[in-house]
Parts: structure tokens; C-alpha cells; sequence
């Protein structure tokens, strides 16, 4: 039933995409170039993924590639690792990242999607993830400039100012 279950997802994520690149052949030109890059990567990698639900449907659990099974390498299947983490944990992991979506929409929001990537990265890097300083900052630093030159410079994307960099006299 599951392999069903992940195939009929597989199916519907090639016509959504499909739809998409459909869709985006009527926009201008610069209109059509995010739609036609995110729908040409997420066709490509959900036509792979359902050749290889397809491939993989009639094998049972731990046959595909010759490989071991998970039991047979002595790793733990989804079901026994979701047994060893109690259930506070994965609650307080749900909450914790509920709490870091919201906090990046929040940030998106009130500075602009320039601003809130690097800011964001930063603030994960460091109090979410716990790195160091110096990584956080040269991780965020490198996520600002590649945010910036892709979107901004090249692709020239019109990003909203954001609540508070609107109110800046600049």
C-alpha cells in the first residue's frame, strides 16, 4: 500500500510540475524564467523518483540494488528509530522548527528577502544549529551575496522592501 501511496505522490508532483512549465509559456519572458527553472528541476527530479518508485514497486522492503537490508546492517528502520525518540522530543523538534519557519516568514516580512536570508542563516546557524561565530557569519555572508547576485543582479527579481526597510528614508 505504501509504495501505491508514494507512487500516486510521485505521479501527481510530474503533472504539477508539467502544469507549470504548461502554464508559464504564456508569461513574459522575465516572468517565465523562475516558473521555468523551478518547474524544469522538480520535473526532472519527479520523473526520476517515480521511474524509480516504478522500478522498485514489485521488490520487497530492502531488495532494491542489491543492497542489505536496513535490519541486515544492523541500522534501524523508520519505525523502530521513531520508537527510540520519545515523543516530548519529537514535539519540542516540530515546535522548534515550526517556530524557525515562522520566525524566517516574520523576518521576510518586516526587512525583505534580501535582508531576512543572510540575517536568518546567521541567526540558525548560530542559536539553531549551534555553530561557531565564525562559520555562521562566513555561511551567511556567502548565502546574502549568491541570494543577492542570482535573484537581484541577474534574474532581477522586484522584491518587496519589506515593513521596516520601507520606512527608511534611503
Amino acid at each position: 500500500m505504501r509504495a501505491s501511496l508514494s507512487t500516486a505522490f510521485s505521479l501527481a508532483l510530474v503533472l504539477v510540475f508539467a502544469w507549470t512549465l504548461y502554464e508559464a509559456q504564456g508569461f513574459r519572458a522575465q516572468a517565465r524564467l523562475f516558473p521555468v527553472a523551478i518547474g524544469v528541476a522538480g520535473l526532472a527530479l519527479a520523473l526520476l523518483h517515480l521511474v524509480l518508485e516504478l522500478r522498485h514497486r514489485g521488490e520487497p522492503a530492502g531488495a532494491s540494488d542489491g543492497a542489505p537490508a536496513a535490519a541486515d546492517a544492523g541500522e534501524p528502520d523508520e519505525d523502530e528509530l521513531a520508537e527510540t525518540v520519545p515523543p516530548e522530543v519529537r514535539r519540542r523538534r516540530t515546535y522548534a522548527i515550526l517556530g524557525w519557519v515562522l520566525a524566517f516568514s516574520l523576518a521576510t516580512w518586516l526587512l525583505g528577502f534580501p535582508l531576512a536570508v543572510p540575517l536568518m542563516t546567521l541567526a540558525y546557524l548560530r542559536v539553531g544549529a549551534g555553530e561557531s561565530a565564525r562559520v555562521s557569519v562566513i555561511f551567511a555572508a556567502v548565502t546574502g551575496v549568491v541570494f543577492y547576485g542570482l535573484f537581484v543582479e541577474v534574474v532581477r527579481l522586484p522584491f518587496d522592501p519589506g515593513l521596516l526597510t520601507s520606512l527608511l528614508p534611503i
